[in-house]
């Protein structure tokens, strides 16, 4: 085959350009500047997985949901020898496989220049379906748990965690903000630590209180009498608040998001107990509303990069968010406000997440949802 024709294009030239500039090179060119990336592709379809450098004629749709998140794990332990190898010049390029079978339902050779541009297009069409795809199959965990298999290339689940987060907090830096300013910090905790033992302790505290609270008000709306006895009630709501703190010392990591705001009134933390629930504040300022807006923006990319990998995520509001322990927890300033606790791990046994399922609410698309003026 000509390789020369498969770059002649110039929006390959292009792609070719931007990848050997990037630390961690596009999914296109994983896998393809050693000789040793392909032992190790070997070695992951002990897994059950299908290497990148094997994807011909496999259609584009299936990286949506039937690629497991090994293939990432490949991709990051390979950095190195990626940048390593990619110095040595385009020769290295012509060698790659996937280059040279780029195509759109099917991955096949480009074999003549008239061919080319139709052949991109197909790609392009094929890659947009297949990222349309994994946008509309996320969907939140309820349960969420350790890895059940290590993947290969790691000695330790923590690890694992920590790159993956890595990778999806570099996508979430790509959400667009005013001015370019990037208002919003991420702060980690990976299982098991100090930090994930204390989280977990709080939202047992939090539910324990949000439960007694419950159950004092709905024995005194009972006019006659005929609740529970108070040592009952303490005792089921100490092992409701248990199973969560069991549930919650259960998930792998965390991911808070926080954005920095001026017009955040962080004295009224002061007054408040350990495990009170603060008041809510809405942004008072145009630029606090966009830079809460942009750092919401970045939590749905960190998702969706975790969601590519087959990773399972939570986001998560509620009240142990809004307590002194939590903001104490991570050291926060008065003026941080947090926008999200991002919950990641595996998806449990017993989820009944569907990825087909539908909103709530079932709006219609066109009329409801999109409406044309």
């Amino acid at each position: 085959m000509n390789t020369s024709n498969a770059f002649r294009s110039h929006l390959m030239q292009q792609f070719v350009s931007q990848a050997r500039t990037q630390s961690r090179p596009p999914l296109a060119l994983l896998g393809i500047f050693s000789d040793e990336n392909e032992a190790q592709n070997i070695a992951l379809q002990t897994g059950g997985h299908t290497p990148l450098s094997r994807l011909s004629g496999t259609n584009l749709s299936c990286i949506n949901s039937t690629t497991s998140f090994t293939s990432n794990v490949r991709r990051r332990h390979t950095d190195s020898e990626i940048i390593r190898s990619s110095r040595t010049g385009h020769h290295e390029l012509s060698k790659s496989p996937l280059f040279s079978s780029l195509s759109c339902g099917e991955i096949g050779s480009v074999k003549d220049e008239s061919s080319s541009d139709q052949s991109q297009h197909k790609t392009r069409d094929g890659l947009s379906e297949a990222f349309q795809n994994m946008i509309q199959t996320r969907r939140t965990s309820g349960r969420l748990t350790p890895l059940r298999t290590l993947p290969p290339l790691y000695e330790h689940e923590q690890d694992f965690w920590i790159d993956a987060l890595d990778r999806a907090v570099q996508c979430g830096q790509q959400a667009p903000n005013h001015k370019r300013t990037e208002p919003f910090t991420f702060k980690r905790m990976i299982a098991v630590s100090e930090a994930t033992k204390r989280l977990a302790d709080i939202a047992y505290h939090v539910d324990l209180q949000q439960r007694l609270k419950t159950t004092t008000s709905t024995t005194k709306e009972n006019s006659h009498g005929q609740g529970c006895s108070p040592d009952l009630d303490l005792a089921a709501a100490q092992q409701r608040a248990r199973q969560k703190r069991e549930k919650w010392a259960q998930i792998p990591a965390f991911l808070v998001t926080v954005v920095s705001e001026e017009t955040y009134d962080g004295k009224t933390h002061a007054a408040a107990k350990e495990y009170d629930i603060l008041p809510y504040q809405a942004p008072l300022t145009e630029r606090a509303l966009e830079d809460y807006a942009s750092a919401c923006a970045a939590v749905q990319n960190v998702l969706l990069s975790l969601h590519s990998e087959h990773i399972s995520t939570k986001w998560v509001t509620g009240p142990v968010v809004r307590t002194p322990a939590f903001r104490e927890l991570l050291s926060l300033e008065n003026t941080d406000r947090v926008v999200a606790l991002i919950m990641v791990g595996s998806k449990g046994e017993g989820d009944a997440t569907n990825s087909s399922r539908r909103r709530r609410n079932h709006r219609q698309l066109h009329g409801d949802v999109l409406v044309d003026l």
